[in-house]
């Protein structure tokens, strides 16, 4: 998925596969890896999974209408 911005594309999202370790643990490794590079670096962020809510991705789909 490209998310652009005034018609330009500025980013692409892609799926993870198979990681493990906690979430935390995850965006450290993609920022030693370069994969993410946060828009302030110099920011504490702290991430809080939400709810796990089975059949997340069909709701969003269906609100779509696709």
């Amino acid at each position: 998925m490209t998310v652009s911005y005034r018609g330009e594309p500025v980013e692409e999202i892609q799926p993870v596969a198979g990681g493990r370790g906690s979430l935390e643990e995850r965006y450290e490794e993609f920022k030693r890896k370069g994969i993410i590079v946060p828009a302030n670096e110099g920011a504490e962020r702290r991430f809080e999974p939400l709810a796990h809510r089975p059949g997340a991705l069909a709701r969003f789909l269906a609100d779509r209408g696709e």
